[in-house]
């Protein structure tokens, strides 16, 4: 039989003493303040027992953890050892209790020592079909309902169990088998070319069938180069047969021809006999023994309990006694999750299996990054499953983690990483996918705990509590420690800068203490003070002149920024600062437009200076343009490029590289010639008789 079948899944271990259809699911909240080693919860049912209690948790974390409980009134008690709750005064911390059958509540928070909701679950457990028997080659440890696709495989005393490992290449599609017995000629198993889709891209499909003569394999390729994918660009597949934890076949020619033709790939007549029983191996099977043989199969005698301890003897708390590292039992481990895609998970679920151990987290909704924290007492492997929350009809596909898109990085206290998305071994020749999410193909994540041991290198300093050099961190005393001893007459400056009073004078009293200003940016700073007496003024930069619109009572440093009035009726702007350098060379040029009128022809010379530069101007004094009253030619003392404008700021002329320009059609009037010559730049005003 085909061990794969695809399973769909909601999520949701069976608890094996819940019934389906009475039990409920219960997601417990919690947002811990500063000091999460007070807050604990447990739920007691009707009958007052407690059917659930609170996890490990850390100071300032969010974590979700999910419970299936029979249907029934249940009591929630949160407490708080200090006695203040989890609230307000040391955190922001709440608890929620929710489930997807209509139980909501508020974000309770709570400032004693005892907090209760008394709370109903109606049956509501998510159906995940699946095979439920853990003895079978698919078994689904998430499964609440049996599908009967179980697959437990029990050969006679007359039969040999083998097993066919058959990994397709980069084009599944093309590949088929048939499985024959010899016994009867009926197939074991057949898959013919097209069966297998894209998406079992170098899968492994394992087939477990029971063999009393022997049996015949064939093995067909539609386009006719077998599992011998790398030839196209792509990976090969494989073919292995064992029986009796032996490898009696597999295929060692990947180039196997199509099916045309009678041209199959033919493995012929493959015979086994019965295994041979195995046998009994005596020993002692609790691990907790120094005895212990993994090994064994049959109890025998445990002689030698383990001592746990540092057995390092370099370390400053090497236990003599010790016969095993105890590896920090139990062991915080740290969980984060990133959906790298940006758009959440919208309540999926993140499972955990550490042999009899079972977590489930929720992630999201809209979450890109979430952690938790627990502990495990083992150092056993640790299994990591990603569950799509949705309906019972999505595909396996759907149900696996997305490489391109998701990352996990476990790592343990001391900052080890244990995992991350590198270790990944289900990535999926670089489209994305992981394989099917099936057993024994489940996407899963796995790592083994490492915690580190409770070993403790010699630190050396100062262990005594009293002194002033104190380190909590050090385990071994070097003589080091020193206390209060310093200056103590407060007429010296050492007795205020040492940073503590003394309690012991040790004669580094020298300096004598001057008071003052000791600020060298404060407008009064002494020089000569060396402690400083807060008597510092702050330095106000600002224009101190009466006579300017702009005076600051204030200031106490003169700067250049006086703004006076130019005395003009007119300008670009209120009032006609003379600081500006443009309006000044503006109304010094043009007298007319600080007397009488700031026209067009005013606006276009200031204008032109504000574009050119007042320091350009001012450098083409040595320009000479003549005659001016103009007649019929106006002249200029060297070649220049001009533009010239009439009254209403028009331009009526734009000339390069010349010394001439020719008036007579100008009419009568003032014009603006701007000149543009080497590096400089000179705007002239002419009047045309």
């Amino acid at each position: 039989m085909k061990k794969l079948g695809y399973i769909f899944v909601i999520l949701f271990w069976l608890l094996a003493s819940t019934v389906l259809g009475q039990g409920s699911w219960l997601d417990i909240t919690v947002q811990t303040d500063n000091y999460a080693g007070e807050t604990s919860w447990e739920i007691l049912n009707e009958e007052e027992e407690v059917v659930a209690v609170s996890p490990p948790y850390q100071d300032n974390s969010l974590l979700t953890i999910t419970k299936l409980l029979p249907a029934g009134d249940y009591q929630f008690i949160m407490m708080d050892a200090f006695g203040d709750g989890i609230c307000c005064q040391f955190g922001d911390g709440f608890y929620r209790l929710h489930n997807a059958c209509g139980l909501d509540t508020a974000n309770y928070e709570f400032n004693t020592a005892v907090d209760t909701v008394d709370f109903t679950l109606n049956p509501c457990v998510p159906l995940v079909p699946g095979c439920t028997n853990d003895l079978a080659n698919n078994y689904n440890p998430w499964a609440t309902i049996d599908n009967g696709t179980c697959n437990v495989t029990e050969c006679d005393s007359t039969e040999t169990l083998v097993s066919m490992a058959l990994t397709l290449d980069t084009w599944p599609a093309e590949t088929g088998f048939t499985l024959v017995n010899i016994a009867d000629g009926q197939p074991y198993d057949q898959v013919i070319p097209g069966e297998f889709n894209f998406g079992d891209q170098l899968a492994t499909y394992t087939y477990d069938f029971c063999v009393s003569l022997g049996f015949e394999l064939i093995l067909v390729d539609e386009f006719g180069d077998g599992l011998n994918g790398s030839e196209s660009g792509g990976e090969d597949g494989a073919c292995v047969i064992t029986a009796c934890d032996t490898v009696i076949w597999e295929l060692e020619d990947l180039a196997f021809t199509g099916f045309d033709d009678g041209n199959t790939v033919y493995s012929g007549a493959i015979f086994t006999e019965p295994c041979p029983p195995e046998p009994d191996v005596f020993g002692c099977m609790d691990d907790d023994y120094v005895d212990y043989n993994p090994l064994a199969t049959v109890q025998d005698t445990c002689e030698t309990l383990h001592v746990w301890g540092c057995t390092d003897l370099a370390a400053f708390n090497y236990d003599s006694l010790a016969t095993i590292s105890d590896n920090n039992s139990p062991c915080p481990i740290n969980i984060t999750i990133e959906d790298d895609g940006g758009d959440g998970w919208g309540n999926s679920k993140l499972g955990m299996i550490q042999g009899d151990q079972q977590w489930l987290f929720t992630m999201g909704p809209g979450s890109f990054e979430q952690s938790w924290t627990i502990n495990l007492d083992s150092d056993a492997e640790v299994k990591l499953y990603y569950f799509q929350q949705g309906g019972a009809q999505q595909s396996s596909q759907e149900l696996a983690f997305q490489t391109l898109h998701n990352s996990v990085l476990i790592t343990n206290e001391a900052g080890d990483t244990l995992l991350s998305e590198g270790t990944n071994p289900f990535f999926n020749n670089g489209q994305g996918a992981l394989q099917p999410f099936d057993e024994p193909n489940w996407p899963t994540y796995s790592f083994i705990p490492y915690c580190g041991d409770s070993c403790e290198p010699f630190s050396y300093g100062c262990t005594d509590e009293l002194a002033q050099n104190y380190n909590a961190e050090v385990n071994t005393e070097d003589g080091s420690c020193y206390y209060q001893a310093g200056c103590t007459q407060a007429g010296y400056l050492e007795y205020y800068t040492q940073g503590y009073e003394a309690d012991f004078d040790n004669g580094s009293c020298e300096t004598l203490a001057v008071f003052g200003c000791t600020d060298v940016y404060a407008f009064n700073y002494d020089p000569e003070a060396n402690v400083d007496n807060d008597s510092c003024i702050p330095v106000v930069v600002d224009c101190m002149d009466p006579e300017a619109y702009n005076y600051n009572v204030e200031a106490n440093v003169s700067s250049d920024n006086c703004l006076y009035d130019a005395g003009c009726i007119g300008g670009p702007g209120e009032p006609y600062w003379l600081n500006d350098l443009c309006y000044a060379w503006v109304i010094e040029a043009d007298p007319y437009c600080c007397s009488n009128e700031w026209d067009n022809t005013c606006q276009a010379t200031y204008d032109y200076c504000s574009v050119t530069g007042i320091e350009a101007i001012l450098a083409g004094e040595d320009l000479t343009v003549y005659p001016n009253p103009v007649g019929d030619v106006l002249t200029i003392n060297q070649n220049v490029d001009l533009e010239v404008f009439d009254y209403s700021g028009r331009m009526i002329a734009s000339k390069n590289n010349i010394n001439t320009i020719e008036t007579s059609l100008w009419a009568p009037g003032m014009y603006t010639v701007c000149i543009a010559y080497g590096s400089r730049s000179v705007v002239k005003r002419i009047i045309k008789q």
